[in-house]
């Protein structure tokens, strides 16, 4: 980078598209005034500025990264312009940007230095590091066509205050992240937390500088469903920390569990994705390739779904799930 049109300082990992092309934002430069940029880039190393910000309605400053909808457009944010505390928006692959939304700083929030995650549902969802109803920052929900809901503001004691790194969506349907202040007694050294869609925030885990202070990255679920992330201060040496947090919500059940009654009724139990789709399935000989469908599909609204069947006392039946196509 030059610093110039083609934009600078590149603070924020790419997101390669659908294309196969690869989709980045730079903090600086670009033609209007230095406000930044948003590129694509050939796995060749062709570049293209395809929106340089002006620091005014569209925005300016970028510092995170960007996410391909199921639309094929590119979500992000900015950390200044729009109204003054940064906006977020979208932006097709052959430029074409749209200020979804404009926060103003006050109980909206302000200053989303982390990028937008989009969720199961097809919302957006985001945090901001300071505004909010007790300007400690905030967590929100915003529609693909820029209606803005605040989930959370952070009170700024237990709760933590400032979270300046992208939430994560876990494989329980719930959104984590953390903050990089706060903690009440527990210290001001930051939290990790839980937050539904609809809101609801459980604080999981507070640094005390001893294990961790002031984590200002990403989330990351491990394939034994636990949760790893780092802290950049703290520890025993005060340069930082890698941690793990085990969540009960995230720690699998058998994939599909049947139990049988005395009265020929099966409780069928398996692993589900919040508002995703599933339809059980059953045959009596595993031969057949004529699967059954038991009832309506079923709308998972946790991380595990039961249902139940029955079959007489001479009877066998095998069973599958399927996720349904939305």
């Amino acid at each position: 980078f030059t610093g110039m049109a083609d934009g600078g300082f590149p603070y924020a990992e790419l997101a390669q598209g659908t294309d196969g092309n690869f989709y980045g934002t730079t903090l600086e430069g670009g033609i209007s005034k230095g406000w930044g940029t948003v590129f694509e880039i050939t796995p060749d190393g062709l570049l293209n500025s395809l929106h340089s910000f002006t620091g005014g309605a569209d925005g300016g400053s970028p510092e995170a990264a960007l996410v391909q909808g199921v639309d094929g457009r590119l979500y992000g944010t900015t950390s200044e312009g729009g109204t003054g505390s940064g906006t977020v928006f979208a932006i097709s692959t052959n430029g074409a940007l749209v200020t979804l939304y404009s926060f103003t700083g006050v109980s909206d929030g302000g200053f989303p230095y982390a990028g937008v995650i989009q969720a199961g549902d097809r919302n957006l969802y985001g945090t901001t590091a300071y505004g909010g109803q007790y300007g400690n920052g905030t967590i929100f929900k915003i529609t693909t066509n820029g209606a803005l809901t605040t989930l959370y503001s952070f009170i700024g004691g237990s709760d933590g205050s400032s979270p300046v790194a992208a939430l994560i969506q876990a494989s329980d349907g719930n959104l984590y992240g953390t903050t990089a202040y706060g903690g009440g007694a527990y210290g001001d050294d930051g939290t990790v937390f839980q937050i539904t869609t609809n809101g609801t925030l459980t604080t999981l885990g507070w640094f005390n500088g001893a294990n961790g202070a002031n984590p200002q990255a990403p989330l990351v679920e491990g394939m034994d469903d636990n949760l790893y992330g780092v802290a950049q201060n703290g520890g025993p040496s005060d340069n930082g920390v890698i941690f793990r947090l085990t969540v009960p919500s995230l720690v699998p059940t058998p994939a599909l569990k049947a139990t049988l009654s005395p009265n020929g009724t099966i409780a069928l139990a398996w692993n589900t994705i919040a508002r995703q789709t599933y339809q059980l399935q059953y045959v009596s000989n595993l031969r057949s390739t004529n699967w059954v469908s038991l009832g309506s599909p079923i709308l998972a609204t946790n991380a595990v779904t039961t249902t139940s069947d029955v079959i007489g006392s001479n009877s066998q039946r095998f069973y599958r799930v399927m996720l349904s196509t939305p």
